[in-house]
């Protein structure tokens, strides 16, 4: 506590005023009192610190390799810098015996998710890249607020020094001018790129639809990208970044506007060199001008996401009518309507385009339960069923008209008053000998009212809430189908 001395005590008159030598003794004290309660306070965190097992008691190998496998578990999440403090920032903020593992732990560092608007960024990248020590790298660039080519050619020279490294690369642009993002291809041209997986490129448009009179085209990494498996484009055509796709596996066509799909000759062609292609998904249609009579084939797929664009008059996608793919297993339908089933069943009763397709999607789609006549009869050999909203319909179907007699599982998420139209579909099919072995259900479901069905297998699903409806789906509803594409 501060001391009142006597010459303190003597100035409590109305008219008193601390001396000058006062006020600076007093505050020499308090000085001295802040320094000691600052070495107090680092006493404290030791202290505290050391009660810690992993810090106090375990080899610095051993928390390396703890760290990395924190680092793992977080890989999942899509990292927003605003929202999720990286994992090895938290683990170097616990105390200065972990910040020092964590520094010399190259696995921590090799996402780098770098944004533009947070501070000292080009630090922040040539920290990451030094401190990962010549690993492969995941690289993010969230280019918010971008402030054009000047910003741009400062990471640039950055990112493309540490090319050959790269694992995988995002660039996310918001509503800023196309023109700022393209030198980033123009610099990719001639690049080779012989450790990179993945490229993810979502552009989001501001005011105006599409800023150019015509697409740019640009032929990136020509050098070589062997180990390319997966492109994901939202809102920019794939002739603007056009790679060398021998290898790819893995195709996103994500929010094309008219002016950035291709012909459909032109489509048609790039399918014909993706001859490894397993799963495709695509909003919009990403050719125009189908022909009569035209057909595009997709000789090793195995996954289909199909959606229509999110406004009220969009037209379902129409390339479903115009390919065949003969070892389709997973269909994903988003936001379907009965016209579009029916189009779809009039083309199979001539053409069986998708004979071996056992596990179906149904997402937010608005279909009669009469028309699931049409869905059975263009998929019969269905064993799977998954449908998100608007579930009361094809619960119906299934009681009612039986349909599907192979079908063994069915994956629901929907609202709480669906629970005893569920259930009636559950222990209808049992009394009638068309029993489903598996029913998996949101947390809200009542189990107690599948009175008949001892041997179902009922699970509850807890998807990730945070993680974008596609993902959540493809990790927990498609990939344990196919186990033999994982």
């Amino acid at each position: 506590m501060l001391r009142r001395d006597a010459g303190f005590e003597n100035m409590r008159g109305d008219h008193a005023r601390p001396t000058l030598e006062y006020l600076e003794r007093r505050r020499g004290i308090l000085a001295a009192e802040m320094q000691l309660l600052d070495r107090e306070i680092c006493l404290a965190r030791q202290h505290r610190n050391a009660r810690i097992p992993f810090a106090s008691s375990l080899p610095d190998e051993i928390l390396s390799t703890i760290f990395e496998l924190v680092d793992e578990n977080d890989a999942d999440q899509i990292l927003d810098y605003n929202l999720h403090r990286p994992s090895e920032l938290t683990l170097a903020a616990v105390s200065s015996h972990w910040r020092g593992v964590v520094i010399v732990t190259s696995g921590l560092w090799t996402k780098i998710n770098f944004i533009t608007i947070m501070s000292r960024p080009m630090e922040y990248l040539d920290a990451y890249f030094h401190r990962s020590k010549g690993r492969p790298v995941s690289v993010s660039l969230n280019l918010v607020r971008l402030q054009g080519w000047d910003f741009i050619k400062d990471v640039l020279p950055i990112v493309m020094a540490h090319l050959s490294r790269l694992r995988s690369l995002v660039i996310t642009a918001h509503s800023d001018p196309l023109e700022s993002i393209y030198p980033i291809f123009h610099h990719l041209e001639k690049k080779s790129a012989p450790l990179l997986e993945g490229i993810h490129i979502t552009f989001t448009y501001g005011t105006a639809l599409w800023p150019f009179d015509t697409p740019i085209s640009c032929n990136t990494l020509q050098g070589g990208v062997p180990r390319l498996k997966s492109i994901v484009l939202e809102g920019i055509s794939l002739r603007s970044i056009w790679p060398p796709l021998a290898g790819l596996t893995v195709l996103y066509l994500h929010g094309l506007y008219l002016d950035l799909r291709l012909g459909f000759a032109e489509f048609q062609d790039l399918i014909a060199s993706l001859s490894s292609l397993t799963h495709l998904s695509i909003h919009e249609d990403p050719a125009y001008e189908y022909p009569p009579g035209g057909n595009i084939l997709f000789p090793m797929l195995r996954v289909l996401r199909i959606r229509r664009r999110l406004t009220v008059y969009a037209e379902f996608p129409y390339l479903w009518l115009y390919m065949t793919a003969p070892v389709l297993e997973s269909l994903h339908v988003v936001d379907c309507k009965d016209r579009d089933i029916v189009n779809l069943a009039g083309r199979l009763r001539h053409d069986q385009a998708f004979p071996r397709v056992k596990s179906l999607v149904l997402d937010d789609c608005n279909v009669h339960f009469t028309t699931f006549k049409n869905v059975a009869m263009a998929f019969p050999a269905i064993k799977h069923i998954t449908c998100i909203k608007n579930t009361t319909s094809l619960m119906r179907a299934l009681r009612d008209d039986l349909l599907w007699e192979g079908l063994t599982s069915v994956r629901l998420w929907f609202e709480d008053g669906d629970n005893v139209t569920v259930a009636a579909m559950a222990n209808s099919r049992v009394e009638k000998n068309f029993a489903i072995a598996a029913l998996y259900v949101p947390p809200s479901f009542t189990t107690s009212l599948l009175s008949d069905c001892e041997s179902l297998d009922v699970e509850v699903m807890h998807p990730p809430l945070e993680w974008p409806r596609w993902e959540a789906l493809h990790k927990y509803v498609v990939a344990p189908l196919l186990p033999a594409l994982h």
